[in-house]
Parts: structure tokens; C-alpha cells; sequence
């Protein structure tokens, strides 16, 4: 575990505003808005983004085994612009709203409800995201990297993808778990303090890979939720 640092700081209290309703909106926006300014700061660019894709590695790594966020490949593995795929059921399928969303909402529903559980993604462009969520499985270092090379700060559009991103995949484990999750609570506090630097970033992806298996949906939620196949 890292130390509490300005980045921890920020990151702590940001992560509240995604678990916690209660925050005014005006306090959601100004941690928000540290959280994008950590990453576009050159001094804590490398640390924030490697912390943030880290989270995002384990809450993904957290799904079922059978979840297609889990199952991410490439065309070309040389080419991260290349066609990125998913394996569903044993086929092979783009990477896209209809297989990423639609598996397992409702795009078409009519109902208040079943709407409800959708609505805050739908008007997510999953291709935007879809290298960067590859690289955060692969590696945070890789999911940094793409985002802004070490010591190079992020733009802003790139630091709200990555938040975008992060938002995404709450979004995905709250589908199978609900939104009383301690465990997304235990990934964000094991993240946020995390040794990131080049000596100790191998031990924080271990760690994250850990806590993913104690903290995991378990296996055939996926297969019980799936609407379609």
C-alpha cells in the first residue's frame, strides 16, 4: 500500500461522490473537477491515471468469468486501432453498444423501471472507450501510458474518458451487484493509496488482482442476468 499523498486525497474523496448520494451536486462537480486536474498536472499525471485504470483493471477483473468485459480481444494485438471484439457464448461479436449494453438491458423497453437501469448508459459511446478498457485488463501501466506517456500530463478530454471510463465500469458491476457494495468501496480505498511508482506498481496489480478474486460476482450471475444471447 502506497501513501496518502495530494493524489490519495483526491482520489478518496472523488470516489465518495461516485458511491454516495448524499454529496451536493455542486461538491460532486468541484472533486470531479480535481480529479480531472490531478491528471492533467504533469507532477501527478503518471500516479492518478495508473491508480484510476488499476481501479478500473479490478472492478472488471471483479465480473463473472463469463462476462464479455472479461473476454476483450483484438484483430490485430500490433494494432490497438484495430477492430476490438468480444467472446459471447463461445462467439465472437464487436465490441459495441448492442453486445456491451444490450446483453443485458433492455435497449428497447418502454417500461419507467426497465428503463431506469439503463438510462444513465445509453448514451455512452462504448467504441470511444473500448481501447482504453482493453488496456486497463492488459495493464494500468499500458491503460497510462496510452492516455499520456510517463511524466506527460493528460489532456482534459482524455482525463474525462478515463472518468467516463471509471464510471462505466461501476455501472457494470452495480448491474449483478447492486449499488450496497462494499466491495467496490474496499477496490476504490486499496487504489487510491496505491504504490504506483516503477518499484511497486508489479505488487499494487497483484494486489488488485486479489482483492478482484475476494471481491468477485462469482461465477454464473452473468449467464442468469444475460437477456440475450
Amino acid at each position: 500500500m502506497g501513501s496518502i499523498d495530494h493524489t490519495s486525497v483526491v482520489l478518496h474523496e472523488y470516489f465518495h461522490t461516485l458511491v454516495e448520494p448524499l454529496f451536493p451536486p455542486e461538491v460532486s462537480l468541484k472533486r470531479y473537477e480535481n480529479t480531472v486536474d490531478v491528471m492533467v498536472d504533469r507532477t501527478t499525471s503518471t500516479t492518478s491515471l495508473r491508480r484510476l485504470s488499476g481501479l478500473i483493471m479490478t472492478l472488471i477483473a471483479s465480473l463473472d468469468p463469463e462476462d464479455p468485459h472479461r473476454n476483450i480481444d483484438i484483430a490485430n494485438p500490433t494494432d490497438f486501432t484495430s477492430q476490438l471484439t468480444v467472446t459471447v457464448h463461445g462467439d465472437s461479436r464487436p465490441f459495441d453498444q448492442a453486445t456491451m449494453v444490450g446483453d443485458v438491458h433492455n435497449l428497447d423497453a418502454t417500461d419507467p423501471a426497465e428503463r431506469l437501469e439503463f438510462e444513465a448508459i445509453s448514451d455512452i459511446d462504448i467504441e470511444a472507450l473500448s481501447t482504453y478498457l482493453l488496456l486497463c485488463t492488459i495493464s494500468p501501466v499500458q491503460a497510462q501510458q496510452w492516455i499520456a506517456d510517463d511524466g506527460r500530463p493528460a489532456t482534459t478530454d482524455d482525463a474525462e474518458l478515463v472518468t467516463q471510463a471509471l464510471r462505466y465500469a461501476l455501472h457494470r458491476r452495480r448491474t449483478f451487484v447492486g449499488t450496497d457494495d462494499p466491495g467496490t468501496l474496499i477496490a476504490m480505498y486499496e487504489w487510491e493509496v496505491a504504490d504506483v511508482t516503477d518499484a511497486g506498481i508489479d505488487e499494487a496489480i497483484a494486489n488488485g488482482y486479489e482483492l478482484a478474486h475476494e471481491i468477485g460476482v462469482g461465477a454464473g450471475v452473468y449467464r442468469t442476468r444475460r437477456i440475450s444471447d
